[in-house]
């Protein structure tokens, strides 16, 4: 039952993790660039060096979550992000100190532990520690919130930072996280009674596993670091694409923004319905329906051009839930955190160097980026339906086939 998670408040914390976070660089990028007088280019490069360092810190996360809980692991997360936030926002001042490479160096790790103990991989095992039996609906809720976080920042950002400036807009970002530290510090009271607070600390150790959990283990890492590469590799050049194809840059940008909406609404269709259908399954069409909009991308056609942004979102929205539950139907809530933290660090690598990838292919040719991220997809895609012949070795979820109301 629901009213054991506060899963809106969760679902709200994913809003401002990955909102405040990590897309808020999109709209805070060029003054950084200004300030520091660098290329954006090189922002961006200190970027990714740190998601790399968010990839080597996940597991450790995954161990806090299992250990102490994930609202613990989340109130101080927050307080970090805070304080990276603020941090952040002294560059604007004409200081030496604040305006220089190692200054921005240590704002974003601090920015980017504060992700690693806030976002997903924080908030699925909360759900699960709390309320395992019904993860997988509360999953979806959560997602469906932070589905709608790049949106709810670049529009309340921009505008924000032009009415003022950086440091006020990154100290009014410091004070929310700050405030959401403190709420879900009220969530940690409020859920004493549970037992999460009795269990006991289980280490996750992939050579104790039996054959068949390491190789359920390796199929969802590679798996997900083939589904984030793909995702990664294509962001950046959507409107590249269609710009290139249609020679009108307001059309690329709108067809390239249909995906974000039909992520949502991907979230959503799991969400109502998704329980009646085995998760693998849904995981699986998720993953056909991204690679067959890999393929209609490439036709010079307006009508398959906005389907295929349709059905890349609804896809993707679909295998964000996926992920966060069927890693549970493998793995308990003793051990969820630090499995989910080690699933996740391939994320972080797929994300760093996916970027680089796209425009390394994109340099040769769109149709050669395109049709490379299909093989990987269709590669991604028969990985992850090899999970459908292994039955779940959870105990909560392992008499469930097909997860009926």
């Amino acid at each position: 039952m629901l009213h054991k998670v506060p899963v809106h408040k969760l679902g709200i914390g994913s809003i401002f993790s990955y909102g405040f976070l990590f897309y808020l660089f999109a709209p805070v990028k060029p003054y950084l660039s200004n300030f520091l007088e660098t290329s954006e280019t090189s922002i961006l490069l200190i970027l990714t060096i740190n998601l790399l360092i968010q990839a080597a810190i996940m597991p450790i996360i995954g161990k806090y979550i299992d250990k102490f809980g994930g609202l613990k692991v989340m109130r101080i997360g927050f307080i970090i992000g805070s304080i990276g936030i603020c941090c952040l926002g002294l560059i604007e001042l004409n200081y030496i100190y604040f305006q220089n490479f190692f200054w921005l160096s240590l704002c974003l790790i601090l920015i980017s532990t504060s992700l690693s103990m806030c976002g997903y991989e924080c908030s699925f095992s909360t759900v699960i520690q709390l309320d395992e039996k019904n993860s997988r609906k509360n999953i979806s809720i959560i997602t469906f919130y932070g589905g709608i976080a790049s949106t709810i920042t670049w529009l309340c950002i921009f505008p924000l930072i032009d009415i003022y400036n950086l440091l006020i807009s990154c100290l009014i970002i410091s004070s929310l996280l700050l405030i959401y530290s403190l709420i879900i510090n009220y969530e940690i009271k409020n859920h004493t009674h549970l037992n999460i607070q009795k269990n006991k600390f289980k280490k996750f150790n992939f050579l104790k596993l039996d054959i068949k959990q390491r190789l359920i283990f390796l199929i969802l890492s590679i798996s997900n670091f083939l589904n984030v590469l793909v995702f990664a590799s294509l962001t950046l050049f959507w409107i590249n694409w269609f710009s290139e194809i249609y020679e009108n840059p307001s059309l690329a940008i709108i067809l390239a923004s249909i995906y974000g909406p039909f992520q949502t609404i991907g979230r959503l269709i799991e969400m109502f319905f998704g329980s009646k259908f085995d998760a693998r399954i849904t995981g699986t069409i998720g993953c056909i329906i991204t690679a067959i909009s890999l393929i209609l991308v490439q036709f010079d056609n307006i009508y398959f051009s906005i389907l295929s942004m349709i059905l890349f979102g609804m896809g993707h929205g679909v295998i964000t839930v996926t992920f966060g539950f069927v890693t549970n139907l493998y793995f308990d809530a003793k051990i969820y955190g630090q499995a989910k933290s080690l699933i996740a660090s391939t994320s972080n690598i797929a994300m760093a160097i996916g970027p680089s990838l796209g425009s390394f292919l994109y340099f040769y040719s769109g149709y050669l980026m395109f049709t490379s991220m299909l093989v990987i997809k269709i590669i991604m895609t028969l990985m992850f339906a090899l999970l459908i012949i292994f039955e779940p070795t959870n105990a909560v979820h392992k008499n469930i086939k097909f997860h009926r109301k």
